[in-house]
């Protein structure tokens, strides 16, 4: 994820995340994740808030906790993860799916929202997969889209193409009335 113009790449298996800092000087140095994260699991993410702080988020696998902890400097100069939220996500993803609960993956988390996966085997032994999202600031969750297919998606930000872009610079998607 970039974020402040370095790059956060998890180092799987151990407890830091590679920083290759792209604006200036290209170095590359190591960030302790919070202890506890579960680095065998991998299923955090790096990222930043809406206001464009660094952040890890981690969901927990076995009671559906989001843990969210924001990248601070001490009054020493040392960054330092500091805990803003642990949120139980099981009520509300139960209330998005029905009810189905199953495997929980953060998939991204950019610009304050974090983009979440979960899949589960029905009863009659159908593949159900959703994909979520949860505004940090909100703590509310979104179904994005759920369906009967496999979980690999990654959300991304795309420009509208230009070839859609009419000669007054409108999309000509405006809904009637609206002006």
């Amino acid at each position: 994820m970039l974020v402040h113009g370095s790059v956060y790449r998890p180092f799987h298996g151990e407890h830091h995340m590679i920083r290759i800092n792209t604006t200036t000087t290209m170095d590359i140095t190591n960030v302790d994740l919070p202890l506890q994260v579960d680095v065998e699991r991998c299923n955090y993410k790096a990222g930043e808030t809406s206001d464009g702080q660094l952040c890890i988020v981690y969901a927990s696998h076995d009671d559906f906790l989001l843990h969210v902890w924001i990248r601070v400097v001490d009054g020493d100069g040392i960054g330092i993860w500091v805990p803003q939220n642990i949120l139980s996500l099981s009520v509300e993803i139960g209330r998005v799916t029905r009810g189905w609960l199953g495997h929980l993956r953060v998939v991204q988390v950019r610009s304050g929202y974090v983009y979440l996966s979960m899949k589960c085997i029905t009863p009659v032994g159908i593949l159900r997969c959703w994909f979520l999202s949860l505004s940090l600031e909100t703590m509310k969750i979104e179904s994005l889209i759920h369906g009967t297919f496999g979980d690999s998606a990654y959300p991304y930000v795309m420009a509208w193409p230009p070839c859609l872009i009419g000669d007054d610079g409108g999309t000509g998607h405006e809904v009637e009335g609206s002006r």
